[in-house]
């Protein structure tokens, strides 16, 4: 149980990161996948303007298979085909998803996507938390669509999806070993359904299921201050359900060294990863 301390302190963090969670809210979207008609919740997405360029950046998993079965991108108005050119992290021969450590999507969305999604649903490379060395035992906000918090209403023909944040805290450097995972590539974060506190409340956490690719941010600075605008400092990849559960999320500059090597003429525009 917490301490009177602690419960004061965490109210101020709650507090804090009610007042901000608008600029995530507004920068992840849903994705679907079309089956019989029907939109099926596929994984979630952080919307980037690079520049000019507009990017759409997701776990790899989630895109694989879009020849298959139609993606959909949600915005404030409406579901939009996604559509553009994908750079996602590559597999060798014989080697599934499950394999690969990276699992990041990056989809230069085309003029017909982005036409539909509003302006004020991109964060900027000024939103980005890149380049810092040690993450180790920090506080990060999560926000995605989990596959449970839906309602599906037939009669009108819509899906109804609600982003569900949470705090997690990421772990030391040993725990990187352990799990093997490297710390300039990951975050490791720890996270129990069962010990989850939100708004000063216990509540149990639903399946993060089709949370996927949505975005882990930055809510303190370097310097342990609490920040403005939380700052997307990676994208959800992984859920582990073992004796002691844990996430990951790839790094940002995993998605950033994409469009770096990808589209030259943006490397003005990307933030310096010394």
């Amino acid at each position: 149980m917490p301490t009177r301390e602690d419960q004061e302190a965490a109210a101020v963090l709650d507090a804090h990161v009610q007042e901000t969670l608008w600029t995530v809210e507004r920068a992840t979207a849903p994705i679907y996948r079309e089956e019989l008609g029907r939109p099926v919740p596929n994984g979630s997405a952080v919307l980037l303007r690079v520049g000019d360029r507009p990017f759409a950046l997701t776990a790899a998993h989630v895109t694989d298979n879009s020849a298959l079965f139609p993606l959909y991108i949600g915005s404030s108005s409406q579901p939009v085909r996604l559509d553009g050119t994908k750079i996602a992290s590559k597999l060798k021969p014989r080697q599934t998803r499950a394999d690969d450590p990276l699992d990041v999507a990056v989809l230069s969305l085309s003029d017909i996507t982005a036409r539909h999604l509003p302006e004020q649903e991109f964060i900027d490379t000024t939103q980005l938390d890149a380049g810092r060395a040690n993450l180790d035992d920090e506080t990060f906000l999560v926000a995605g669509y989990p596959r449970t918090k839906r309602r599906d209403i037939p009669e009108q023909g819509m899906l109804e999806v609600t982003l569900y944040p949470f705090l997690a805290c990421s772990r030391l450097r040993t725990a990187y070993a352990r799990n093997r995972r490297d710390p300039s590539h990951h975050i490791v974060l720890s996270f129990s359904k069962k010990r989850l506190w939100r708004r000063g409340v216990h509540v149990i956490a639903p399946d993060l299921d089709e949370m996927s690719g949505c975005g882990v941010w930055s809510i303190y600075d370097a310097a342990g201050s609490l920040i403005a605008r939380p700052r997307l400092a990676g994208l959800f990849t992984e859920w582990h359900r073992d004796d002691q559960p844990w996430l990951c999320a790839t790094r940002i500059e995993v998605a950033l060294s994409a469009i770096w090597e990808n589209f030259p003429d943006l490397r003005s525009a990307l933030p310096r990863l010394d």
